[in-house]
C-alpha cells in the first residue's frame, strides 16, 4: 500500500483548516464579529466570495484587506497543490491501491471536520 501521496493531501488540508482559523481570528481582531469573521476567511480562501455588505467591511479596513488578499492567494495555492498530489497517488496501481487512498483521504476529512467543528478552537 503506498499512501506516499495522500499523506501530503491530508497535510494540506489540515494546514489549509488552520489557515483559516488563524485568519478568522486574525479577523476578529480587528473588530469583526466571529461569526463574520470565520465566515468571510472561509470565502476568502475558498474563492466564493462575499454579500455587498459584507465586502464592503473588508475593503474598507487596510489590515482585513491584507488579511482576505493573503488568504486569497493561499486558498488556490492550496487547491493546486491538493489537485496536483491527488492525481499523482491515483496514476499508478490498480483499483484496489486507489480505493485504500480514498478511504484514507476522507477518513482523514471526517476526522478533520469532527476537530474543526470544536468551538473551544476559535475561544480567546
Amino acid at each position: 500500500m503506498d499512501l506516499i501521496f495522500v499523506i501530503p493531501v491530508v497535510a494540506i488540508i489540515v494546514i489549509s483548516t488552520f489557515i483559516v482559523k488563524i485568519a478568522a481570528v486574525a479577523l476578529n481582531l480587528t473588530g469583526l464579529d466571529a461569526k463574520h469573521s470565520f465566515f468571510q476567511a472561509l470565502s476568502a480562501f475558498t474563492g466564493t466570495g462575499f454579500t455587498t455588505r459584507d465586502s464592503e467591511q473588508v475593503v474598507g479596513h487596510d489590515i482585513r484587506r491584507r488579511i482576505i488578499m493573503i488568504l486569497m492567494i493561499l486558498g488556490n495555492a492550496g487547491l493546486v497543490s491538493v489537485i496536483t498530489t491527488l492525481m499523482l497517488s491515483f496514476r499508478k496501481g490498480g483499483f484496489a491501491p486507489v480505493l485504500v487512498n480514498i478511504v484514507v483521504i476522507l477518513i482523514a476529512i471526517l476526522l478533520l471536520i469532527k476537530i474543526a467543528a470544536n468551538k473551544g478552537i476559535m475561544r480567546k
